[in-house]
């Protein structure tokens, strides 16, 4: 799948000469697809492993995405908690 978006600056980094989406930016983009729970779930995880981005850094991307994927409310914090009980 190919995405086109505007971003801001603290949005990417260069990676091996690559330009690249922070983590953050690509867990909000799979939450905006609507990728499915199991997969968003070992992503976060993977990314969380790697030390590539926090807990509160990821809580703050997920929350817009939450109700989507059935919480009661915007709680990132909730959200990631859930995906994590998934994760391998």
């Amino acid at each position: 799948m190919i995405h086109s978006a505007h971003l801001r600056s603290d949005e990417v980094e260069w990676v091996d000469d690559l330009l690249v989406t922070v983590a953050t930016r690509m867990v909000a983009d799979l939450c905006a697809a609507t990728l499915d729970g199991e997969h968003l779930a070992g992503v976060v995880a993977d990314l969380l492993g790697k030390r590539l981005t926090t807990q509160d850094e990821l809580a703050v991307a997920l929350a817009p995405f939450a109700t989507r994927y059935g919480a009661q409310t915007r709680d990132g914090r909730e959200f990631l908690d859930y995906l994590l009980s998934f994760a391998p």
